[in-house]
């Protein structure tokens, strides 16, 4: 005997074994079963949610030796040549092959003529918004008074296309998308029938894949199980099905919450080098930032959550590491560039910048929220402030990292610097490295001074941080062994002074624009100095 695939073989053969679908069953058992059955349905829903299973259903219920019965025997040669679809009185048309009005007209013809043995002749129409406008007005007098033997279902993925005047003389019913926990439990005991071992994040995954669709979720399962020479892992459905593994996403996280551009970059190149396109990988990395979201607000148990508990864990380490508004700035800027890759689909570059400007939220969120604070007009302060305090990070740092346990303990520091260093790129790693890289340090009696160069603005402004700066100085106290404070200056603020020049005579005008609160605010904010001004 020939090999059945897994949608064919376990399809529902009564209403009690339809899935997500209960809307739906019961109203026809009870139609059934109190003879109030309709003249013509209309079944409308995406694809393997059941349309056609139901149609077949529908018409042993209404044709069964033993009925009409809302539980037909599944026995008789009415039952099992529906089942197979090869019954003669049960049309089974595909409304995209045989849209004409010759067609339709044909199908009128043969509708006054009697079963040949059932109860009914049942016309089904799959696709029938595919017929041609001529089609349905030559069906719209059969299907307003239809004789009595005759019953008309149609099926839809698109029923806006029917016209008005068709749907109003059907009884509609929509299919809904099945939900992930019945498709998954569906799937495991299909697994079971067939003697399967597939571990539970296979299952998962293949169920968030299936994307509501049991047929989709049955063809994949039997796709899968088809490369597996044993029991199927959460592996080797990531590489049957092209999916970018959850281990490389949960990474790429880590690197973007220490801002290590180059790490987040070499993940990102290592994913992509092994075939995967870049559209696929940012939507997979959009998806599981939406599960990140969702694990922040709702827990790692959440049934909202299609995934392993394995892959729970990652989304709960990662939901520690970022703030909402950080989520919320990444989902955004992710979906522009995924909308501009669907325009240039060979531009790399666009997601490496993305990569980048994610590596470096903090800054363009406060950014963000400097300008909006311009825009709306308030003189006394920023504006709304994005980011946010990350669970064992510190205000303003949307994607500071926890402290673990699992951490290695830190080398004792062999200098003033690397004490000082060592703290900041704990607190803050972008300051860490600029003064890692930038920065001079000199002791002055009970203060450490700090010299940055001339173009290190942003990062002098990070000294505002009281967390930091606080740190910074606890830290160089007891490198130093005792009580001392941090001064951060830029080695040429004390040369440039924000006065105008005598012989400009241009004081009115100096004066005006360093008491405008806009320009005030870009000093404070950037620590900034008024080197001139133009007309």
């Amino acid at each position: 005997m020939s090999y059945i695939v897994l949608s064919r073989k376990y399809r529902p053969r009564t209403f009690d074994e339809v899935v997500g679908q209960k809307h739906i069953t019961e109203t026809l058992k009870n139609a059934i079963d109190s003879d109030r059955v309709g003249q013509a349905y209309i079944f409308s829903g995406t694809r393997g949610t059941g349309k056609t299973t139901m149609a077949r259903i529908l018409a042993k219920a209404l044709n069964c030796l033993k009925g009409p019965t809302s539980s037909p025997c599944l026995e008789c040669a009415i039952c099992l040549s529906i089942d197979s679809g090869d019954d003669v009185d049960v049309i089974e048309i595909d409304g995209a092959s045989h849209n004409s009005v010759e067609d339709v007209r044909e199908l009128r013809a043969n509708a006054n003529y009697r079963p040949a043995r059932a109860r009914y002749k049942i016309y089904y129409i799959d696709e029938v918004h595919m017929l041609s406008n001529a089609a349905f007005n030559a069906l719209l007098k059969t299907l307003e008074e239809p004789p009595a033997h005759v019953k008309f279902i149609f099926a839809t993925t698109e029923p806006h296309k029917i016209p008005l005047t068709i749907q109003s003389r059907c009884q509609r019913f929509d299919f809904r998308s099945i939900s992930a926990a019945d498709i998954q439990q569906r799937l495991s005991f299909i697994a079971k029938s067939e003697g399967l071992k597939v571990d539970e994040g296979a299952l998962s995954l293949i169920t968030r894949f299936a994307a509501g669709s049991m047929r989709d979720g049955e063809s994949l399962l039997d796709q899968v199980v088809s490369c597996s020479t044993g029991a199927v892992s959460r592996t080797e459905v990531e590489t049957v099905l092209g999916v970018v593994p959850t281990e490389a996403l949960s990474k790429l996280f880590g690197c973007l919450g220490e801002a290590d551009t180059a790490g987040a970059l070499e993940t990102v190149d290592s994913v992509l080098s092994g075939g995967t396109a870049a559209r696929q990988f940012l939507g997979e990395l959009i998806d599981y930032l939406r599960d990140v979201l969702v694990t922040r607000e709702c827990g790692a148990d959440s049934a909202l959550l299609v995934r392993s508990e394995d892959e729970r864990g990652m989304l709960a380490e990662d939901a520690g590491r970022m703030s909402e508004d950080a989520l919320v700035y990444a989902m955004g800027l992710l979906s522009e560039t995924y909308a501009r890759l669907g325009r240039f689909p060979l531009s790399r570059g666009l997601l490496d910048v993305s990569i980048i400007k994610l590596s470096r939220v903090e800054d363009f969120l406060k950014l963000r929220g400097f300008l909006d604070g311009l825009r709306s007009g308030q003189s006394g302060g920023a504006g709304p402030v994005y980011g946010g305090r990350a669970e064992g990070g510190v205000p303003g740092a949307p994607f500071a990292l926890e402290k673990t346990s699992q951490e290695e303990p830190a080398q004792e520091a062999t200098s003033l610097e690397e004490a000082v260093v060592a703290e900041a790129l704990k607190r803050w790693p972008l300051v860490g490295r600029a003064l890692q890289r930038r920065a001079d340090m000199a002791v002055d009696g009970d203060t450490v001074r700090i010299s940055l160069p001339a173009n290190a603005k942003i990062e002098l402004a990070r000294f505002e941080d009281e967390s930091l700066h606080r740190a910074l100085e606890d830290a160089a106290s007891r490198f130093l062994g005792r009580k001392v404070c941090i001064k951060a200056a830029c080695v040429l603020d004390a040369k440039v002074e924000d006065t105008p020049p005598e012989s400009t005579g241009k004081t009115g005008k100096w004066e005006m624009v360093r008491q405008d609160p806009s320009v005030r605010r870009v000093l404070e904010i950037f620590g900034g100095t008024i080197s001139n001004v133009e007309e």
